[in-house]
């Protein structure tokens, strides 16, 4: 026994440092192993929760978190070294922690419906929720023009780095199904209608700006995003220049707002499966919105810049001692004119354009010991047109009593090694309600220092109870 227990160990550690160097940024998968809440089938469908029977409205999952791509407030903003009374705005410390490329997201996922069932070796389910999911990209070099200008490495700076923003809000429909094939498999299947609630995405975002040793400077871009939403049309004639004009022409009433949800459909689907190795150790995987496509038609339109690709090039700003004020002046706003000529933004009408979804991929194992404590391994990635991103590993361990269950666990990340989540289930009744979180922080758990967190509750009700560990033993 000693010896196959060393054996899984050993295995853990050895998944830890294979992927110890992927970057990570969020961790409520620690949802993934709580067979207590029946959402443990959003994250893979084979995976049953313990209940013959679960409702939930409104309140059966709520997740709010904020990310970022490595920094915190303390990196910007700190006290001054001198001067302890007074805070100082370092822009000098905050680039230094940056990134060549950088991200603030959010996202917000709450369960408006759901209830499922076991029936056999079957079980059924159904899901209502409200996802929305923003990401906002920056790129380093904004902060090299501010703190370097024509000084910059190799004389170019790009303030736009491909990357802009995301969003995606919408309804997702959710129908699940698993079957115990043998005592051994458990194989799960989803698929998801998907209605469109808003959608802002970005096919390219590129803003270069070069200095060359005549003091000449130019500069050549391209902004292409396209964006739909339900409540109004949207028609921007310009943002920079005098005769700039902004309209929102809102939807006339409720009836119309619901039809335009229903016109902006999507689907996607989740497969998993869960194989138990011995009466104590089970492997699992599962891919969740796979083969996703999701069609906008509803107040469609495409953001572009006036000149895309199309160099400008202006003389840097000189002036002799006896016309300063004038030449400054007559070149500053020559100056102005050409990048406004060249970067203001228009929006043109579009009948509609598609999307996808991050497909995601989880590897799980659970070591059940003791009875009630559990050693859980996660591994988990998302995938995005052909690039891989938000990978990471986490250990947890678990205690699962009939009316209590607890957890705590890390993830682990190139960036940092410390990033701890917990978790709190209790049975009342037919009542059961959990709460947990994690944080991702650069040195303690400072406030100002925190990089991202997640937070997310849920309260359901079931009948009937099977313990999957203890009862489902293998032959």
């Amino acid at each position: 026994m000693k010896k196959h227990n060393s054996k899984i160990i050993y295995i853990l550690v050895i998944c830890l440092y294979t992927f110890l160097g992927a970057k990570s940024f969020a961790q409520k998968e620690i949802l993934y192993f709580l067979r207590e809440a029946p959402q443990v089938t959003q994250f893979n469908p084979a995976i049953t929760p313990n209940n013959n029977f679960y409702f939930s409205l409104l309140l059966g999952r709520t997740d709010i978190g904020i990310h970022t791509s490595g920094f915190s407030y303390h990196d910007l903003i700190h006290k001054h070294p001198i001067y302890n009374d007074s805070l100082q705005l370092d822009l000098e410390n905050f680039r230094n922690t940056l990134n060549d490329n950088n991200f603030v997201s959010f996202n917000y996922d709450m369960d408006l419906f759901g209830f499922g069932f076991k029936s056999g070796k079957n079980y059924f389910n159904y899901d209502l929720s409200l996802i929305v999911d923003t990401r906002f990209n920056f790129s380093k070099g904004i902060f090299d023009f501010i703190l370097d200008g024509s000084r910059a490495e190799n004389g170019n700076i790009r303030l736009l780095d491909g990357h802009l923003l995301e969003l995606d809000a919408y309804i997702c429909n959710a129908l699940g199904y698993s079957r115990q094939i043998t005592d051994r498999l458990h194989v799960g299947a989803k698929a998801k209608l998907l209605l469109g609630l808003a959608n802002i995405h970005t096919n390219d975002a590129n803003l270069e700006i070069q200095f060359d040793n005549s003091e000449r400077i130019s500069a050549h871009g391209e902004i292409d995003i396209l964006t739909s939403n339900i409540l109004g049309n949207i028609n921007i004639n310009s943002l920079l220049t005098e005769n700039a004009n902004v309209d929102f022409l809102m939807s006339q009433n409720i009836n119309e707002i619901i039809s335009n949800g229903i016109n902006n459909l999507g689907v996607s689907f989740d497969l998993g499966a869960s194989y138990r190795l011995f009466n104590n150790l089970e492997l699992s995987i599962s891919a969740v919105d796979i083969f996703s496509i999701f069609n906008w038609n509803t107040n469609t339109s495409q953001i572009r810049n006036n000149k895309p690709f199309e160099q400008i090039v202006f003389d840097g700003i000189t002036s002799n001692i006896d016309s300063i004020e004038t030449n400054f002046e007559n070149q500053l706003n020559s100056l102005v004119d050409s990048l406004t000529y060249a970067l203001d933004i228009n929006f043109y009408a579009l009948n509609s354009y598609s999307t996808s979804l991050p497909a995601k991929l989880y590897f799980g194992a659970t070591y059940n010991f003791g009875k009630v404590n559990y050693l859980h391994a996660l591994f988990s990635t998302k995938m995005k047109n052909n690039a891989i991103y938000d990978t990471h590993i986490s250990l947890f361990y678990s205690l699962h009593t009939k009316l209590l269950s607890l957890s705590f666990g890390n993830m682990f990340r190139k960036e940092n090694l410390f990033n701890p989540s917990a978790l709190i289930s209790l049975k009342i009744g037919p009542g059961q309600i959990y709460v947990g979180g994690n944080l991702h922080t650069n040195k303690d758990f400072n406030v100002a220092d925190f990089n991202g967190f997640d937070l997310f509750f849920g309260l359901n009700f079931s009948i009937g109870k099977h313990n999957y560990w203890q009862k489902e033993k293998l032959n």
